[in-house]
């Protein structure tokens, strides 16, 4: 029977090609995500170990808790630098800047950007074993005005050695003279980021931190194990010190790059599970169709001796071939788009070291298993159903696959699936407060909830077809009645290939719901919580600190009447694992500029709040079992512990502030934040705030070049802006569900036409023009669209509702434009879809058709 199942795959190489690229499909994305970043992070691991390869120990200031982006660690002393020297053991130690707060110009004056990676300013090296840069071009900086650069963006912006380079940091631009092309490990782009690299007098005086360092780089004498001198400088500094041996450092940074990279690949698999999801219905449909056509074939072979079990077999064989070659298949072509990730990553100019891929045994295995699966589940129900007739029966013409025994249960078991789903999706909106948890559970349920959707699918084709049909009947008359019967003849292939459409129509329904409400409900925010005529943020990201002496530049415009900074940092509430974001404002100025909804204590708390006061939020106090009156004690990044009085409890839509609201006073005395992250405006009454935002804008360009100044309207037009680039993202990942969909239209035509040869021949006997017969399979496969199109924006509807509308402060909107325009698209998707199989069918040739079999 081995035989006979690898002839069987063999002599229908269409039907092959077509399930095999359908399993491919499925495969595709997430091998894809596997290989692309099972490589970014082989590159990170490589860049870290070039980056710490002549440190022993590196020492940086102890924090009761992880610090992410928005704070900047504590510093050391220069103290600490000699203390470290002193230790026996040690054979040199050096203290070093590694700022991320930079703004480097390029040299049209314009602040460079690094899409999302950091700009920095780092100190040389006088040690040279703890030197990790090389210079290809040029050489270290070494005295004042001078600078070196990264290869990467001395090239990307066309600089030459000897030219001037701006740089900002916490104070005013400062001009230095290129002398040099940095390298890490051979690789001009360190991860995308731009470093200025200069002296360390000169990085202390840019960062504003004279006199102190980042962190205190270390080599051993030899004979002493970095392990054992780490313990020695441990033990003779303190707890208050962080000591780590270079190794431990570099697998530190390489595992924060690793967590960024799961969730990234925790996406692309999740995407990658909707394709193979609509793949399995594809590949069903397909081997029930083969199956169906095959069945006298079949018959024969029970007549020649083989029993149910090896007919089975042989079918169940099939789809382990043809499971194995599309997964490679998949494999492949994974390879390529995590070459296409790579090279888009590249253009933003994050170039890593290394050039090959990385394919872990982990992924071959992944992508084997699960295609095979697939294939094998999708193809052992048509393989049973085809056992199940007699071989005397099958051998007559005409005969079709029995229905299961299930099939009087269907509906009921279909309604009693989608219920379970549905109170999935209801568990991860209403009662599960971890939002991994919650995340996993609604994705359960909507998968559940397809599902029963699909099964329940076939009862709803006629009727869908009749409705939807009869307008192309009466425009087109027979071929738009033919197109209609036919897709009534078989509703639950019908079903089934509309089933694969309907789940991506329906969840970019529901990314459409989801993005309008986050649109209309940042709207009224605006409108409701801002009261200045002004947004200043930093052109590197939302939450991008700027110099706090900006806000002074602009109390200076003669405009400008109020101006109010938002400083943000982090603090550990005594008692709990994980820190809280903690905002900073200016109590006089805020609350005139940002409407701060007060929901228990004074309605001027934020007025009051002075050196020693708390604003929490509403839902974080009660968690905390804590109310006006109530003390807050927490722990700062340095290892400070306050205690701050609770004045007021606050509800704030926008999410603009933190859980834990103080004075920027009590930031800068107790957080170490002199930064900010955002600053309101108020105008002059009378002042024309376009012009005037305007006028702002390019006075500050020159001084700070990365702030950008926003009326609110233009504040909120790019915010939309983001929202509608995220949907993008959600879309072009989507979009392989939608081509596994399509590629399952054509599939279904494909074979059905095979299956129809001789019907179609009689029609063209009887005159049936080729032109007929191609609109009729174009309005066929129109009519299935529109099936699945209409399906998935119902369904996409009804778990917008479901998981939308229950959500705190999110304006619940339904973008009937954008989903008018899905309807639409769909009919197109068929018309599209049917442009080979109309094609086909219409060449047939008459004669040879009415003697098919």
């Amino acid at each position: 029977m081995l035989k006979v199942a690898i002839r069987g795959v063999i002599s229908r190489k269409l039907r092959l090609i077509l399930t095999t690229t359908a399993v491919a499909l499925g495969v595709m994305l997430m091998a894809g995500s596997y290989i692309f970043t099972d490589t970014f992070s082989k590159g990170f691991d490589q860049l870290f170990a070039n980056a710490f390869k002549g440190t022993d120990v590196s020492i940086s200031a102890q924090t009761p808790f992880d610090l992410d982006q928005i704070q900047q660690p504590p510093t050391l002393s220069l103290a600490d630098v000699n203390k470290v020297k002193a230790i026996d053991g040690v054979a040199a130690a050096e203290g070093g800047i590694f700022d991320q707060t930079a703004t480097i110009l390029d040299k049209k004056g314009k602040a460079i950007t690094t899409g999302g990676a950091p700009q920095s300013i780092a100190s040389t090296s006088s040690v040279a074993a703890l030197d990790s840069f090389e210079f290809p071009e040029g050489r270290v900086p070494t005295g004042p005005g001078e600078i070196a650069m990264d290869q990467s963006t001395v090239e990307r912006k066309d600089f030459k050695l000897g030219d001037t380079v701006r740089v900002q940091g916490s104070g005013a631009l400062q001009s230095f003279k290129l002398v040099g092309e940095l390298t890490l490990g051979g690789s001009g782009s360190v991860g995308g980021a731009s470093i200025a690299l200069v002296t360390l007098p000169e990085a202390q005086k840019l960062t504003g931190k004279e006199g102190k360092v980042d962190s205190i780089a270390v080599a051993a004498d030899p004979g002493v194990t970095p392990e054992a001198l780490r313990d020695r400088i441990a033990q003779d500094l303190g707890s208050k010190y962080d000591v780590k041996t270079g190794q431990q450092e570099q697998e530190d940074s390489a595992a924060d790059i690793r967590e960024g990279l799961g969730i990234l690949r925790t996406a692309l698999t999740a995407f990658a599970g909707i394709a193979l999801f609509v793949g399995a219905f594809l590949i069903f449909n397909t081997f029930s169709i083969t199956v169906a056509q095959r069945m006298r074939e079949l018959a024969l072979l029970r007549t020649l001796g083989a029993s149910r079990r090896q007919v089975r077999r042989s079918v169940l064989t099939e789809g382990l071939i043809i499971g194995i070659a599309g997964s490679l298949l998949g494999l492949g072509l994974g390879a390529l788009i995590a070459i296409g990730l790579r090279s888009l990553m590249a253009s933003f100019g994050i170039e890593l070291p290394g050039s090959g891929l990385v394919l872990e045994s982990r992924t071959v295995i992944l992508s084997l298993g699960i295609g095979v699966a697939i294939t094998l589940i999708s193809a052992y129900l048509p393989a049973a159903r085809a056992t199940r007739i007699p071989p005397i029966a099958a051998l007559q013409e005409g005969v079709v696959l029995p229905k299961g025994r299930g099939s009087r249960l269907q509906v009921p078991i279909a309604a009693v699936i989608f219920l379970v789903g549905a109170v999935l999706v209801l568990l991860g909106v209403v009662s599960i407060d971890d939002t991994d948890s919650a995340l996993g559970v609604r994705a359960l349920g909507a998968l559940i909830c397809f599902l029963g959707i699909g099964l329940l699918s076939p009862k709803l084709v006629v009727p869908m077809a009749r409705t939807i049909g009869a307008p192309l009947e009466r425009m087109a008359g027979l071929t738009g009645r033919l197109a209609r019967e036919n897709t009534m003849r078989q509703p639950g292939r019908t079903a089934i290939t509309a089933s694969a459409l309907m789940i991506g129509v329906a969840l970019v329904t529901f990314a459409l719901i989801f993005t309008s409400s986050f649109k209309s409900t940042l709207a009224e925010a605006v409108e409701q919580n801002l009261h200045g005529g002004a947004i200043v943020q930093d052109t590197g990201g939302q939450f991008m600190s700027f110099p706090d002496k900006a806000i002074g530049e602009i109390a200076t415009d003669p405009n400008v009447t109020t101006v109010s900074g938002v400083s943000a940092g982090q603090g550990l509430v005594l008692g709990k694992t994980d820190p809280s974001d903690v905002s900073g404002v200016d109590p006089d100025r805020f609350a005139k500029l940002y409407e701060l909804e007060i929901r228990d204590g004074p309605k001027d708390a934020i007025s009051r709040l002075g050196v020693d006061g708390v604003i929490l939020d509403a839902d974080y106090a009660t968690e905390l079992n804590l109310r006006v009156g109530s003390t807050l004690a927490m722990l700062t990044p340095s290892g400070k512990r306050i205690a701050l009085n609770v004045i007021g409890t606050k509800h704030d839509t926008t999410d603009l502030t933190g859980n834990v609201v103080v004075s920027n006073e009590v930031m800068r005395r107790d957080f170490g934040v002199d930064r900010d992250i955002f600053a309101m405006i108020a105008f002059r009454d009378g002042v024309d705030s376009d012009q005037a935002t305007k006028t702002l804008a390019d006075r500050l360009d020159g001084v700070y070049p990365r702030l950008k100044v926003q009326t609110d309207a233009q504040f909120q037009a790019d915010q939309e802006k983001q929202i509608d680039q995220f949907l993008g993202i959600i879309f072009a990942l989507l979009a392989l569900s939608i081509i596994v969909a399509i590629f399952g239209i054509v599939n279904t035509l494909v074979l059905a036409i095979t299956e129809r040869t001789r019907e179609l021949g009689l029609l063209r006997a009887i005159g049936t023009s080729r032109r007929q017969v191609r609109r009729m399979v174009r309005y066929e496969s129109v009519i299935t669209a529109l099936i699945g199109t209409a399906l998935g924006t119902i369904v996409g509807i009804l778990f917008g509702i479901v998981v939308a509308r229950p959500v705190e402060d999110l304006t619940f909107s339904i973008p009937g434009g954008n989903i008018v325009i899905v309807l639409i698209l769909g009919a197109i998707v068929g018309v599209f879809a049917a442009i080979w199989p109309a094609r086909r069918a219409s060449k047939l040739d008459v004669l040879a058709s009415l003697s098919y079999e």
